[in-house]
């Protein structure tokens, strides 16, 4: 995969930070193949808390560490991940990243991942929340690689404000893309701009009052009927719940998330607008119990560090 070609405003960053990890496989298990960093981002060791049936891929649990834990004007965090081999991972974060207040306009807070997944292997990329402060500049952006062979969940959770502080995000801005590529096939490209304070905040068109997004994703092996059958039930079963779907409007806090699911060309995502990280992390673990049986064949299991 060759990345994104960095921008002008990438490189005013004053503090970088750069990760950069191959995972493979070594006696059986996933292990660390490659490890480079630089700055503030550290992984821990890995764990293997689920045991792997017979012909599975044993997943180990990945957890990205960065010490800060918020980013300030100028900081630039890049992830740079490899699985190869047939690896399996489960990749997550202790909490959620906050992206604090800028000190002017042109003070971004800037993080890129990088994740290409090989032939074989299987990615589950779950980091925790990233909650844009109020003022904030921040400036988000993933770019996934997948081979033909690959399977691939992902799920992103993005809080704007700290509405139960009674600060919503009345100022500064969010740009966030995400790109899925399989193969040399595009699937997915978002990019998404916001403002704070703008109509579309609380537009019927837009995110209807709800300061919380996340977006579920999962992918399977281009060349496994299987996998795209699975994917179908999945579809199925989620459209089947009564709260997927279109929601009347509601601005008032009393009302409920909203939630919609689609698949197209093999790609399952699912969408929702909460108005707290809490019900957008219930969101995500409902889709992943739902997907990963039939995708995986392994029944969801949350990371221990959810839990602390």
């Amino acid at each position: 995969m060759e990345p994104p070609k960095v921008q002008a405003h990438e490189q005013m960053a004053t503090w970088k930070a750069k990760l950069a990890l191959t995972l493979g496989l070594a006696q059986g298990r996933s292990r660390i193949k490659k490890l480079r960093f630089e700055g503030p981002l550290r992984v821990q060791k890995l764990f293997y808390p689920e045991k792997a049936a017979p012909g599975q891929i044993e997943t180990c649990h990945l957890y990205l560490l960065h010490p800060p834990g918020g980013l300030v004007s100028g900081d630039y965090l890049e992830h740079d991940f490899r699985l190869i081999e047939g690896a399996g991972a489960l990749i997550t974060t202790p909490a959620a990243t906050k992206v604090y207040r800028a000190r002017d306009e042109r003070s971004l807070q800037m993080v890129k991942s990088l994740v290409f997944v090989d032939q074989g292997s299987v990615l589950e990329w779950f980091p925790q929340g990233t909650i844009v402060f109020d003022g904030a500049r921040a400036s988000l952006a993933q770019y996934f690689d997948l081979s033909l062979g690959a399977r691939a969940l992902g799920c992103d959770l993005l809080a704007l404000g700290r509405p139960a502080s009674n600060q919503p995000f009345s100022s500064g801005s969010l740009g966030q893309l995400t790109q899925i590529l399989r193969g040399p096939k595009p699937l997915f490209h978002e990019r998404l701009f916001l403002r704070g304070g703008e109509a579309l905040l609380t537009s019927p068109l837009g995110l209807m009052g709800r300061p919380v997004m996340a977006l579920f994703w999962a992918v399977g092996r281009a060349d496994q009927a299987s996998d795209l059958e699975a994917l179908r039930d999945c579809l199925k079963m989620l459209q089947s719940q009564a709260d997927f779907g279109p929601r009347p409007y509601h601005l008032s806090q009393k009302a409920d998330p909203v939630f919609s699911v689609t698949l197209r060309q093999g790609l399952l995502l699912a969408r929702a607008l909460t108005w707290t990280l809490q019900e957008a992390e219930a969101f995500r673990f409902r889709v992943w119990s739902v997907v990963r049986p039939r995708l995986l064949g392994r029944e969801a299991q949350p990371p221990q560090i959810w839990s602390t």
